[in-house]
Order: structure tokens, then C-alpha cells, then sequence
């Protein structure tokens, strides 16, 4: 899904987005999963990317499952990103979120990573690679990883952050999020539904009513 020009008010909602590269494994074609280009909108007229599923992205190139060039006011909420291929050979990097450009007014909430590709590419949950970001918003996200020394939460003004705790330390983003196991239902089936106990109410109330499941959300 890509969005190159100014917009007001846009919804991307509740797309499932996967199954990429199925019969290409080794390909190194570059992947956008959601991605914002000069999309700017207005305080008061945000952009609204909520409730999308983005998995099962194979390949040997470049993964941005969610990507923001320049592009403010976009708020991503209660969004699930698994880079999980375990058969990848990947030398390139892959992230959750990718900013580039001055951007402005960016909420990033109720999220979920959770990164544990195979290859010797990098991986990172949040990116940014611009440090002209203000009024930025990271927080009451959940990062989880499988503990590869590949992957790290996350990288601003030139420090990457490897643990949630250092992130946080680095950057004062996420005060509130945490690293737990989702505990998926069924990924090979498509059923990204946490069954964690432990996740239960980490989430900061938004006015988002329902979840990619058609379930209404509890306040």
C-alpha cells in the first residue's frame, strides 16, 4: 500500500498483508509493506493507520514493513508486524517502522513487533533515520525478539538501541512498552490473536473501537 502526496484524514485499516515472495525466496527485491511519501496531513486531520497485519514476508532484500518518508501527522496504532522467517538468508536489513525525512506529529501506539528473521541483515523494530523528528509519540508498544544479536529494538541520532531498556535510556521513547511474547494463536495460519496473559491491558486507551478481528476493544 503506498501513499505519495498530501492527504487529510485518510484511513488505512485492517489489511492483512503477506504471503510475499512465496516462490522467490532468494529474491533481494526490497519490500514496503505501508508506506507514507510526502503524505503529509494536518494537526487535527491525522492520517490513521490502525489494525493492520503485516507477516510472512520472505525474500533476501529489504524489509520496511511500515515506511514514512516526510510525511506527518500519521498516527499507526494497534498494529501487528511479524518478521519471522526462520529460512531467511537475508545480508540486508529489515525494520518495523522506517522514517526518513523531517516528520512531525507521528504517534507510534498499542503496536506489536515481533522480529526474529534468520540471516545476517539487521533487524530493528522502530528506525529512524532522520533526527529532525518532533512531536514524536513511541509508546505502549510491545517488541519481542528472539534474542538475536541481529536485532535490536531500535536506532535514533546514532545510536542503536540492541534491549527495550536501553532504547528507552537512549531516547526516553516507550516508557510504557514492554518485550513479552505475544504468544500468537496460529501464525502458520494467518491467527495473529495474543493469547499473553501477561500483555493484557498494556495498551493506552485510543479511539479505535474494534480490533482486526472485528472484536470490540475494552476501554
Amino acid at each position: 500500500i503506498s501513499v505519495s502526496s498530501s492527504n487529510l484524514v485518510a484511513n488505512i485499516s485492517k489489511n492483512r498483508i503477506h504471503a510475499m515472495f512465496d516462490s522467490e525466496p532468494t529474491t533481494t527485491n526490497t519490500f514496503y509493506g505501508i508506506s507514507l511519501s510526502n503524505s503529509d496531513a494536518d494537526l487535527g486531520y491525522e492520517n490513521v493507520i490502525s489494525n493492520n497485519l503485516i507477516y510472512d514476508i520472505k525474500g533476501a532484500g529489504i524489509i520496511y514493513a511500515f515506511y514514512n518518508m516526510g510525511s506527518n501527522a500519521a498516527l499507526y496504532y494497534y498494529n501487528t508486524v511479524s518478521l519471522d522467517d526462520q529460512s531467511s538468508i537475508a545480508q540486508v536489513d529489515a525494520y518495523g517502522y522506517y522514517s526518513t525525512g523531517y516528520t512531525a506529529g507521528v504517534q507510534i501506539k498499542n503496536n506489536i513487533f515481533s522480529i526474529s528473521r534468520s540471516g545476517n541483515g539487521l533487524k530493528y523494530g522502530v528506525y529512524l533515520a532522520d533526527d529532525r523528528v518532533t512531536l514524536i509519540t513511541i509508546d505502549n508498544n510491545n517488541y519481542f525478539t528472539n534474542g538475536n544479536n541481529t536485532i535490536s529494538t531500535g536506532y535514533f541520532k546514532g545510536i542503536t538501541s540492541s534491549s527495550l531498556a536501553e532504547w528507552k535510556s537512549a531516547t526516553g521513547f516507550d516508557a510504557n512498552s514492554v518485550a513479552i511474547d505475544p504468544s500468537f494463536t496460529d501464525m502458520a495460519a494467518g491467527d495473529f490473536t495474543p493469547r499473553s496473559v501477561a500483555m493484557g491491558d498494556k495498551a493506552l486507551a485510543i479511539s479505535i473501537a474494534d480490533d482486526f478481528n472485528n472484536t470490540a476493544r475494552s476501554s
